[in-house]
């Protein structure tokens, strides 16, 4: 907008981007696996498998339409899931579970699948876990609750799945996750040429958070540097998003020498400074000595929000990619609960 002397520009040709020359070839992989596939479109349309077994060709005799056996499976399934299971309680709060199975079992197009069906079958029951699971997860994320890992995810697919009814011709059914291919194949290409609209999106809540902390980060630094001064000798700050942002910019305008090793994870310091937008440094200037001699970041290929640090800024910055394996924006709070970062950081810690 400002031309190329004043406007904003990537100063160091992109390296802050992750795969920035080009899509890397399993995520071009990734556009074959209909599961992965599914997920994308679930993660934008939760109820989007039951839109498409009600516009199933149906001929002959025999579908529920309006029968009992369609509000039967309502009414009773939907008791059954009123209590979350135990086992979810460590990373599903209670109130999202009953908001995500009402959610589902409210919505007119659970209620059209069973009446173009000539059973109950575990196509629905499926696509029921499913899009309760997808609607967790969206919850999760709009609340600021860590999403769910892949492994927790699928956890809750399938335990939801067995609770009303199960089958042992398994979850997935080949026509869907064949027909979901060619409709999420979009997104995925996106998603592996890094298409990064959220972060720019004033709609996006990010992008409100950065807006804030472009005019009154002081008061967001003093809060972290008092944090830190509290904590003594030999600290190890861990920080997401855009508090690795904010940790950047303090450590470098006011050191903190008790600081060992900054861990950042998700974070866009690194676009920041290709862009000559972050606050402590313009394009080029080097990190003073004074910075902690580790920092280490964390990315993961499919968070759109995460960066590259090493690249742009060099040494002390190390970076270590992990796969959250879930599409945005989940993957940019899936970090927490994925135990392959956790191992990464282990001797860092």
């Amino acid at each position: 907008m400002w031309g190329p002397t004043l406007g904003a520009q990537l100063h160091l040709g992109g390296r802050s981007i992750p795969y920035f020359q080009g899509t890397p070839k399993d995520a071009l992989a990734n556009q074959h696996s209909g599961q992965a596939a599914l997920w994308e479109v679930l993660n934008l349309d939760p109820l989007f498998e039951f839109r498409e077994i009600a516009a199933l060709p149906r001929s002959g005799i025999g579908y529920l339409g309006d029968s009992d056996a369609a509000e039967e499976f309502l009414s009773v399934i939907r008791n059954q899931l009123q209590v979350i299971p135990r086992d979810f309680e460590n990373y599903i709060p209670s109130e999202i579970w009953k908001s995500a199975v009402d959610f589902v079992f409210d919505s007119k197009q659970l209620q059209d699948a069973i009446r173009s069906a000539r059973e109950v079958n575990a196509s629905i029951r499926g696509a029921s876990a499913r899009a309760i699971t997808a609607q967790i997860q969206l919850e999760l994320v709009t609340l600021g609750y860590p999403s769910l890992c892949m492994a927790q995810r699928d956890h809750v697919v399938a335990e939801t799945f067995s609770k009303i009814g199960g089958a042992d011709m398994g979850l997935f059914t080949s026509g869907l996750t064949s027909l979901v291919k060619g409709l999420a194949a979009s997104a995925l290409t996106k998603l592996a040429n890094r298409n990064r609209d959220a972060l720019f999106d004033s709609s996006h809540p990010l992008a409100g958070d950065i807006l804030l902390y472009q005019s009154r980060g002081q008061a967001i630094r003093h809060y972290i540097a008092r944090r830190i001064d509290s904590c003594g000798d030999d600290v190890v700050v861990v920080a997401h998003s855009l508090g690795g942002l904010a940790c950047v910019d303090l450590l470098v305008m006011d050191p903190r020498p008790n600081v060992r090793c900054l861990i950042t994870v998700g974070s866009q310091a690194p676009l920041l400074y290709e862009l000559g937008a972050l606050t402590s440094l313009a394009p080029g200037e080097p990190l003073p000595k004074t910075f902690p001699r580790q920092w280490v970041n964390i990315y993961c290929r499919n968070d759109l929000l995460s960066y590259l640090a090493e690249p742009v800024f060099g040494a002390p910055a190390q970076d270590i990619e992990v796969a959250n394996q879930l599409p945005f924006p989940q993957s940019h709070s899936a970090y927490w609960n994925n135990d392959a970062m956790w191992d990464s950081l282990a001797k860092f810690l």
